[in-house]
């Protein structure tokens, strides 16, 4: 009986331990995609300043 619960509950484990690693590599990509953002946002920064001093 006890080793019949252990056996029914594995694959449950195992699915907990996969959606871990999804939802970390999820995250890793978030991240990436915010640094990209970050990025875009300081070159667009970057430009209206140089625009801006040129026009003026």
């Amino acid at each position: 009986m006890h080793k019949q619960h252990l056996t029914e509950n594995k694959p449950l484990f195992f699915q907990k331990k996969k959606l871990a690693e999804h939802n970390k590599k999820i995250d890793n990509i978030n991240r990436e995609i915010f640094n990209c953002f970050k990025s875009l946002e300081e070159g667009i920064d970057l430009i209206a300043t140089i625009d801006e001093t040129i026009n003026n």
